[in-house]
């Protein structure tokens, strides 16, 4: 998986979700008790019977009525029809409370649809003081039109107004990424150290060190990055991270020779990978029954990019090596991995597939089975 898709999924669709759970009103003066207390209901996560009590309020003022707009649209499965009940609330009541989260989930639905200045047109909109969410999602948007300076003081902002918030984690990753693509090394250096810093994080420890390895690599420091691409190495090898982790290290190898030992990777025998794929660790699950049996094209490598068919991707990586041990988990998964050579940006690639698969419900079942097992992956019709 390239790492624009990467970062996306990582960056968007979580945080999104956590969004609809901590967007609820923290002054809530103009609301009476039974409006506040369904909305604790939603919060704790109880969405059916936050949808019964939602039918049986009867609003009596703007807020209130606000209020119900909002969380109807936010109950609702359909994105038109959601989007068409937030554009009517904004309309009609946009000086509530609830106008202003229906103006931050409008944005968050522009963002995932990749609509950066639709995105950033509402987050301008939102002017009330405590929706500091608004903050890091006008850093994201920033950071995608690469107006990085702006991306490094709405993130930097958010984490001053939040030191509590839900997106910290993130904050951090946003603004180390600003930095980096300036070439400001030790600023994404300092600015992981940072979250090192504060209690319980980081969260995602693997992809700390990812990221810390790179910002100490591209400042050439071996020796800080080569520790922090090993922690991060050893906290999952069969994980996507990983692989990644690994192409790093090759890189550094081709680049710095002798000095970079990559021993860490190779304390197991070819032997072992198997038996632990085929016994099943914490890392690897064993293959679903639901998954229809395939059979598997006698040679790992295809003399090139196969000309149709449904497949799943599961990676584009730098090092053939780090390919073929990828195509080997998906086969002892019970999946007939593939891969294929191709230059992409001028790099000689190696394209990880899945397939081919005559029917859309058999690769979503492969699918789920290499995600629950760390393989992240989409589907492709190739044409």
């Amino acid at each position: 998986m390239n790492k624009g898709r990467k970062m996306w999924l990582r960056l968007v669709k979580p945080i999104l979700i956590i969004s609809l759970l901590i967007c609820c009103s923290v002054l809530s003066g103009n609301l009476r008790r039974d409006f506040s207390d369904a909305e604790q209901v939603y919060r704790r996560g109880e969405i059916n019977e936050f949808a019964s009590l939602l039918l049986k309020l009867k609003p009596i003022n703007d807020e209130e009525r606000a209020y119900i707009l909002y969380y109807s649209a936010v109950m609702d499965k359909d994105t038109k029809e959601m989007t068409g009940k937030l554009e009517q609330l904004v309309k009609t009541l946009p000086q509530t409370y609830y106008a202003q989260l229906g103006h931050l989930l409008l944005a968050q639905t522009a963002i995932l649809d990749r609509r950066m200045e639709d995105a950033q047109a509402n987050l301008r909109k939102i002017t009330h003081a405590d929706i500091t969410e608004r903050l890091y999602w006008q850093a994201f948007c920033s950071l995608q039109i690469n107006d990085l300076p702006a991306a490094i003081t709405n993130a930097e902002s958010y984490l001053r107004l939040s030191p509590q918030g839900a997106l910290i984690e993130e904050a951090h990753y946003l603004i180390t990424d600003a930095y980096l693509r300036q070439k400001k090394y030790s600023s994404a250096v300092s600015t992981l150290k940072k979250l090192q810093a504060l209690s319980d994080y980081p969260r995602d420890q693997q992809y700390f060190h990812f990221k810390l390895g790179y910002a100490y690599e591209q400042q050439s420091m071996t020796k800080d990055a080569l520790l922090s691409f090993e922690q991060g190495y050893k906290l999952n090898k069969f994980s996507q991270l990983a692989y990644q982790i690994e192409d790093r290290l090759f890189e550094m190898k081709s680049r710095f020779n002798s000095v970079v030992d990559l021993g860490f990777l190779y304390d197991y025998s070819d032997l072992a990978i198997v038996r632990e794929i085929q016994q099943g660790d914490n890392e690897v699950k064993p293959p679903d029954p639901s998954v229809k049996p395939v059979v598997f094209p006698t040679e790992l490598k295809l003399p090139a990019k196969p000309k149709s068919g449904m497949y799943l991707q599961a990676g584009r990586l730098s090092s053939e090596q780090n390919t073929v041990k990828l195509v080997n988990q998906i086969r002892g998964l019970g999946q007939a991995g593939v891969y294929y050579e191709e230059m992409h940006n001028n790099k000689l690639t190696w394209v990880v597939l899945c397939g081919p698969f005559n029917q859309r419900s058999e690769a979503d079942n492969a699918r789920a089975l290499l995600i629950d097992n760390g393989i992240e992956c989409f589907v492709t019709i190739l044409k």
